[in-house]
């Protein structure tokens, strides 16, 4: 909890997780307990008054802290003769060397049936009081249990309903909307934070995805498309788990000692959503407040930390991290560095927020939304309001540098000068190495591998 890529909002969408699911329980008399110790020290604790033979959970493709969490409870079960029993998740390949086949894994992973496991009272440990007394129950904080109405909310429950209405109706403007970021926000899934925290599992939407899709061949088209989306997601999975140092390094080695020029007072400004840049400013204050952007704003706050801001991609990584409500390491840390550009292999993408602006907020309902101090300027110009005249100001009651701030830097010059950084590396001979090593590794070959 303590971990800097680790927010109360994360938490508190567990905990409804757990009592969503705590709910659902109740039908069969069960019920699940959350204790609050580090492991193996709650399996000690918890052998001293039951013998364990079998323990069960998920395969988590995490960060450093619960990695060396699993080895921990590995050496536990080797040492006490406990079985570990972990359930594969996103079609993850645990100690793959390459990608060879991994496409045909995919396939067959989300292909098999969703399993009905048998919940019946006769199957269920219930504590007494005296043995909850000698176990270290959790109690949860306040900023867990009160709900945030800007945030979705956790559990299986609310995961189902999102799914349920994508499948029926959003859906049908799923590909025209997924760059734009206002109206992404309805027409896109929003499953994401269900499937990272377990509400729902990839295999489930596929499945229910592809029987919506053979009903009905209107949606087939954006469907495609977001199963396409649901299948990089677990490409990215399956890159971090492969390797896993890029969670503090860039993994192409050239680029692990690139060298920046270290603005706090820049980091500062986008953090706060104060760049002087409307869409980069108007999505920094909607992650903030509601925990989600589309895929675009996202790769775009990344391309203005490392190309325009000129800034080391890990001082943005934590602060993301911790405003996605749906942070999954595998796919935050791979992407981050994509859109760095710190992979060597993946084309360079630079965002301008300016000409994404126009594009995708033509009419400014996003920037309005996030920015209200720019609402009285017309739509056609509050894209760019520092061109905005001092009788154009006064026309539209806003002064540019006090009510809203000036670009904290300029955006072609800055963007020469650090994509040629990039590029410049590239061209070196250990790159081209570096580039075969990556590429044997991570990339599907052609086909698939099948």
């Amino acid at each position: 909890m303590d971990y800097p890529d680790s927010s109360p909002r994360h938490w508190r969408f567990i905990y409804a997780s757990i009592t969503d699911m705590n709910n659902f329980l109740r039908n069969w008399g069960r019920e699940l307990y959350i204790f609050n110790e580090n492991l193996p020290d709650l399996f000690t604790d918890i052998s001293r008054l039951f013998e364990i033979k079998n323990i069960f959970s998920h395969e988590e493709t995490g960060n450093a802290v619960t990695f060396r969490r699993d080895k921990e409870v590995k050496k536990f079960c080797d040492s006490h003769n406990i079985i570990w029993h972990e359930y594969p998740q996103n079609a993850v390949i645990r100690g793959a060397l390459n990608r060879n086949h991994w496409d045909k894994h995919w396939f067959e992973f989300m292909s098999r049936p969703c399993e009905n496991p048998e919940l019946t009272p006769d199957k269920i440990l219930k504590l007494d009081e005296e043995t909850k007394a000698a176990l270290p129950l959790f109690d949860p904080v306040d900023s867990w249990i009160l709900p945030d109405p800007q945030m979705q909310p956790g559990g299986m429950t609310a995961g189902n309903r999102y799914l349920k209405s994508f499948l029926e109706s959003r859906c049908l403007q799923y590909t025209g909307n997924i760059s734009k970021p206002e109206k992404s926000r309805t027409t896109c899934s929003r499953l994401s934070p269900y499937l990272a925290y377990g509400n729902i599992s990839s295999r489930e939407v596929y499945r229910k995805t592809l029987a919506v899709m053979q009903e009905n061949p209107s949606k087939r088209r954006h469907l495609n498309n977001f199963l396409a989306r649901l299948k990089w997601r677990c490409h990215f999975v399956q890159k971090f788990e492969s390797e896993c140092k890029m969670e503090f390094r860039a993994y192409h080695r050239v680029f692990a000692d690139l060298k920046f020029d270290y603005r706090p007072e820049w980091i500062k400004s986008w953090e706060e959503g104060r760049t002087g840049y409307p869409l980069v400013d108007a999505s920094v204050r909607c992650l903030i407040k509601t925990g989600y952007l589309n895929f675009r704003m996202r790769a775009m706050l990344v391309s203005f930390l490392s190309f325009n801001l000129g800034q080391d991609w890990r001082n943005g990584v934590h602060f993301l991290a911790r405003l996605f409500l749906d942070y999954e390491p595998g796919i935050h840390y791979p992407q981050f560095q994509m859109q760095a550009a710190v992979t060597g292999i993946h084309t360079v993408r630079v965002y301008n927020p300016v000409l994404n602006s126009q594009r995708l907020d033509p009419d400014a309902a996003f920037i309005y939304k996030w920015c209200p101090e720019l609402r009285s300027v017309p739509a056609d110009l509050v894209h760019e309001p520092w061109n905005l005249t001092e009788i154009e100001q006064k026309l539209y009651n806003i002064r540019i540098g006090e009510d809203y701030p000036l670009p904290v830097v300029d955006l072609k010059s800055s963007v020469k000068q650090n994509v040629k950084r990039i590029y410049d590396l590239r061209k070196t001979e250990e790159a081209v190495r570096e580039n075969i090593r990556i590429k044997k590794k991570h990339v599907r070959p052609q086909g698939g591998g099948q």
